[in-house]
C-alpha cells in the first residue's frame, strides 16, 4: 500500500479510432513534493 511521502506512478490508457490518432498526444506530468506541476511533456 502507498504510505505518506511515497512516490507513485499513475497511468491512464485511451482507446482511439484510427481517425483520432493524428490529433491525440500523450501527456506526462511531473509533480514536486507539494503536488504542484513542475514539468508538462506532450508526446506524439
Amino acid at each position: 500500500m502507498v504510505q505518506p511521502n511515497d512516490e507513485i506512478i499513475i497511468m491512464s490508457y485511451v482507446q482511439l479510432d484510427e481517425s483520432e490518432l493524428n490529433e491525440w498526444k500523450a501527456e506526462i506530468l511531473f509533480f514536486n513534493e507539494k503536488n504542484e506541476i513542475i514539468n508538462n511533456c506532450k508526446k506524439k
